[in-house]
């Protein structure tokens, strides 16, 4: 705004004595103060006009979370009042399933869990029923293996095997079966093996045949049981 006065008053000076400056140079003035009084105006509302949206726009964000907060809290206590209805009812609602999706996942695992300490110290108990209805448990036996049973394995080339206990993890063993080299080891109640060349290494459990245990591919982890006991008649 000062420049452009300057510029007004140096033009006077120029020009002969009792001239003023032309109509276009009056015309550019007026735009000039035109546009400089728009930016100021601008300028001056900018921040202003920022805050207010922004606090709008706060505003609804803290409604948006009491809105939720509410819901959440007569949720709840429908569910409390009615004893935490069935799946089917909660079926039945699928908006009201969107919004009970983290009170659903909850109930389900600490149903798991419950499972869990049931199912846990309960394993081999069957439940039967009494002719006069009284529910008692009975033992089921355990499944029995040959304990005694044995391992061969057979290389057929250069093949670097683990053997391991499979209760204990503890190492049977572990090395480098050459061609026609053999090695035997007692399952007891299951082995677990891997190869470094699962395509060059054969197994044998007791009299049966000798098998192949896998391909090039195979360089994982496999569990090898023993076999059944033979039931006595």
């Amino acid at each position: 705004m000062i420049i452009l006065v300057q510029s007004v008053e140096s033009c006077d000076v120029a020009g002969a004595p009792g001239e003023s400056c032309t109509g276009d140079v009056l015309a550019q003035l007026n735009r000039a103060n035109f546009e400089c009084a728009l930016l100021e105006q601008a300028l001056e509302e900018f921040p202003s006009t920022m805050e207010q949206k922004f606090r709008l726009r706060l505003n609804h964000v803290i409604e948006m979370n009491l809105h939720l907060k509410v819901q959440n809290y007569e949720l709840r206590q429908a569910l409390q009042s009615q004893g935490l209805v069935s799946t089917q009812k909660l079926g039945a609602n699928v908006g009201l399933l969107l919004r009970c999706r983290p009170l659903l996942i909850g109930i389900s695992l600490s149903g798991l869990t419950a499972l869990l300490f049931w199912a846990v110290p309960n394993l081999g108990l069957r439940e039967t029923h009494s002719s006069s209805g009284v529910r008692r448990s009975t033992l089921v036996a355990p499944v029995a293996f040959e304990s005694n049973a044995i391992l061969k394995l057979s290389a057929d080339g250069a093949s670097w095997v683990e053997v391991q206990d499979l209760a204990t993890e503890k190492t049977l063993f572990v090395g480098i079966l050459h061609a026609g080299e053999q090695r035997s080891i007692r399952m007891r109640r299951g082995l677990r093996l891997r190869s470094g060349r699962p395509d060059l290494l054969r197994l044998q459990i007791d009299d049966g045949s000798f098998v192949p245990f896998g391909t090039s591919l195979n360089l994982g982890w496999r569990v090898l049981l023993p076999p059944l006991k033979k039931q006595q008649a």
